[in-house]
């Protein structure tokens, strides 16, 4: 059955379900309804679901099932590295406390998300109903194009979720957790922070752009300006992937993929996770 309305998952015991369903509301469910925006609802199947992360496909894109199970079944693993190095556990996270990440692929636009925007984490989804901001889903989602539809590959899409789940865990922790707006990361820290995660995590091809812009406009792009802009994430990553490097060559590290490279990571970004210091303020 299709849930109409607004989707509002809560803790469900269903006592297992069929493939290509999920507990929702204590019954097993094959669709569910998402608001992307504050005017646009979106139908979607289930395409994916274990005890970690359910995936939903808009139903206008079911023919792209396949690509979408392979790229959620290529993040999982990044997806537990990733807690581990943020520092963040399920119950930070969970804002539903259905126990699982939810992964909403569609290739619907609204009003300030079109088709270059290949994913993004919504905070309104986080709000409670009487948040006049909310967007009505309560609810730990991460938005993504459906992968094998134009110019829109697997890794693109893996890395992109990976980047956008930093922010969900920082808004979780920073300021759900605490019910503070205003210890919401500042926008230049919160960057970097994703742009690295991408890069720890194994896709750090899709830095490569970010990189170079930071390197042609150095000169005439802030570390810390108030505008987000390609050039100063670059510059926020750099920053930050330096001070991993000098961590982890004193833990012993010889190469970017040794392990000791992940413990550094870990004690620098799970510390800006953790604390209510904003950009520059945090301790050194």
């Amino acid at each position: 059955g299709q849930i109409k309305g607004d989707y509002k998952p809560g803790r469900d015991v269903c006592g297992g379900c069929e493939e290509g369903e999920t507990c929702v509301d204590n019954s097993c469910r094959s669709m569910v309804t998402l608001k992307m925006g504050r005017d646009v609802s979106v139908d979607f199947h289930i395409a994916y679901a274990d005890d970690t992360l359910v995936a939903l496909v808009d139903h206008r894109d079911m023919q792209q099932t396949s690509a979408v199970v392979d790229a959620v079944t290529a993040f999982l693993p990044a997806f537990l590295r990733e807690q581990s190095v943020l520092g963040v556990s399920k119950g930070a996270w969970d804002r539903d406390t259905n126990g699982v990440l939810w992964l909403a692929f569609t290739n619907q636009t609204t009003v300030g998300i079109g088709m270059d925007v290949v994913g993004f984490f919504d905070y309104r989804d986080f709000l409670s109903d009487a948040d006049a901001s909310s967007m009505g889903n309560q609810a730990d989602v991460l938005w993504a194009r459906v992968p094998g539809t134009e110019g829109i590959t697997e890794d693109l899409v893996v890395g992109t979720l990976a980047h956008e789940f930093t922010h969900l865990a920082s808004y979780a922790e920073r300021v759900h957790s605490r019910s503070s707006q205003a210890l919401r990361e500042s926008l230049w820290l919160d960057e970097g922070l994703a742009h690295l995660m991408e890069d720890l995590l194994g896709f750090g091809a899709s830095n490569i752009d970010t990189v170079a812009a930071a390197y042609e406009s150095w000169k005439d792009t802030p570390l810390a300006g108030p505008d987000d802009s390609l050039a100063q994430r670059g510059r926020a990553f750099l920053l930050l992937r330096h001070l991993v490097d000098i961590s982890a060559r004193a833990l012993g590290a010889e190469h970017a993929a040794d392990e000791q490279v992940l413990e550094a990571a870990a004690e620098l970004v799970s510390r800006f996770i953790d604390e209510e210091s904003l950009g520059y303020e945090h301790p050194e």
